[in-house]
């Protein structure tokens, strides 16, 4: 298997748990091959994922109220000039 390219592996469409992954750790600094299982890999996936979709979530909520924060100035500002 040492003398084959990643590229010329056969493709796995089904992976278990316990199957490993290729890693590059580094590549663009000192470059070195690794592994990693599918179980490792997707628990830092989904811990990395579920961070993100709460930031996105807190973001939307400020983005909301900066909306209300601005409608309620604008709201404001015509009702006095018409007093």
């Amino acid at each position: 298997m040492a003398t084959k390219k990643v590229t010329e592996l056969t493709a796995l469409t089904n992976a278990a748990s316990g199957d490993l992954l290729l890693i590059v750790d580094d590549p663009l600094g000192s470059p070195e091959t690794k592994k990693i299982t599918v179980a490792d890999f997707f628990s830092k996936t989904n811990s990395f994922l579920s961070n993100l979709y709460s930031l996105i979530i807190c973001l939307h909520s400020s983005m909301l109220s900066g909306v209300r924060s601005i409608h309620s100035s604008i709201v404001f500002f015509n009702q006095s000039n018409f007093e």
